[in-house]
């Protein structure tokens, strides 16, 4: 007989099983959408919120400078979000020495949110890009986005995003994350079940923006608020593989820990706040399918990392705890009558199976994703591909299982 654990178990891995292969076959099945050739070249803004960001924001900035666009059509504007820093003064410089239009604003620290409204009532272009302050942009970002634009109900476009430069081990096993990220987001983008526009260089059309009225602070996740008001007003959302934006990856423990509890907390968050598209076929694929699994990976990845702990760690302690109290803890005696036997009878070959299938299917879903940008899963090193697979998940699972108890106590998303 199954227990009630095992149970859980297996109805967590069907439905993670079935989730995979439903995006694999719409990989599989879907063409990207081709963008037509553009007739006329509009203008653009970039938009640069920055706080504190004086080690990063000139090379962000020469990037978007460094825009294969021409020089009249392009112009950036740096926000200056109550930095303590040199900021401004950095952001001032690059102003009086860049040939294209660059304009400086300076508020005090109300947030990226903020930040981003100020800067598109500043900015004079048809199209608006946000880009984080710890971010790059690739030069040919412009020429391979806009076209997509051709088509009216086309709200966002996003480049694909990577990890810039990954030095240390976390890094580098954020850089498998991302690459995941970005084939699961290319497959959404088919079905128009994008749910989130990061800050590197997600790119707006303005009168979008206005229409609906700019950015909210969406429990410190505005680029997730955005997407899904943006969705439940059936505006389309589409990722690019043509182009590439890189950004800095959290370099500690500790700041990879504050930043997945604050994404995936604005996640859970927003789709509360937007309940009324769950399940709801109006919304297409959308409210249907990508927004309920969404929203059950926080409780399933939670159940999944506390079953495990049970099963694998947990239980087999209290059994041996057991056993020692019933020889009053003898330890030594215990060790010298130990005498290891194996039997396939001892084999729960139930959570073998389950264990092989969720190895199994993430190893082909790394290796997919890594050969749809034509790289090598080992390019980082086989030991960032090892402790992804084994190790960050059940990261993830912990930081959402943190998120589940905040969610319980009322706890607000912080920076």
């Amino acid at each position: 007989m199954f227990t009630l654990l095992e149970v859980i178990l297996f109805v967590v891995y069907i439905i993670t099983l079935y989730y995979t292969v439903f995006w694999l076959i719409a990989f599989v099945d879907y063409a990207p959408e081709q963008p037509s050739r553009q007739r006329r070249l509009p203008k653009v803004s970039v938009i640069v919120p920055a706080h504190n960001e004086e080690l990063t924001l000139e090379k962000t900035c020469r990037s978007v400078l460094a825009l294969d666009y021409p020089r009249e059509l392009l112009e950036l504007i740096i926000v200056n979000d109550g930095s303590t820093d040199k900021t401004l003064k950095i952001a001032n410089s690059i102003r009086r020495s860049s040939k294209r239009t660059v304009k400086v604003l300076s508020q005090e620290n109300m947030g990226k949110w903020k930040a981003m409204n100020a800067g598109i009532a500043a900015s004079s272009g048809e199209f608006v890009a946000c880009l984080d302050a710890d971010s790059t942009i690739r030069n040919d970002a412009l020429g391979k986005m806009l076209p997509y634009f051709s088509d009216p109900e086309m709200a966002v476009v996003l480049p694909m995003l990577y990890v810039d430069s990954p030095k240390n081990l976390l890094q580098k096993v954020q850089w498998h994350e991302y690459v995941i990220n970005m084939f699961y987001r290319k497959v959404a983008g088919f079905l128009n079940c994008i749910h989130v526009a990061p800050g590197p260089f997600s790119l707006y059309r303005k009168s979008v923006l206005l229409e609906i009225g700019g950015f909210r602070e969406g429990f410190k996740t505005e680029d997730l608020e955005i997407c899904m008001r943006l969705q439940s007003r059936h505006y389309k959302i589409m990722q690019t593989t043509e182009t590439e934006a890189y950004t800095e990856a959290p370099g500690t423990l500790g700041e990879l820990y504050k930043q997945r509890k604050r994404w995936n907390l604005g996640s859970t968050l927003n789709i509360l706040s937007y309940r009324g598209m769950l399940f709801n076929r109006k919304y297409g694929d959308f409210g249907v399918f990508q927004l309920p699994i969404i929203f059950l990976a926080t409780f399933l990845a939670s159940v999944l990392l506390v079953v495990t702990a049970y099963l694998s760690v947990l239980k087999p302690l209290s059994e041996k705890f057991i056993q020692l109290r019933l020889i009053n803890f003898d330890i030594i005696s215990y060790i010298v009558n130990y005498h290891p036997h194996f039997s396939l009878l001892d084999i729960n070959f139930f959570r073998s199976f389950v264990s092989i299938s969720f190895l199994c299917i993430s190893i082909s879903v790394l290796v997919m994703a890594h050969r749809a940008i034509k790289r090598k899963v080992v390019s980082h090193g086989l030991l960032a591909a090892v402790v992804f697979m084994f190790w960050y998940y059940l990261f993830l699972g912990y930081v959402r299982l943190v998120i589940i108890k905040d969610l319980l106590l009322g706890r607000k998303n912080k920076w």
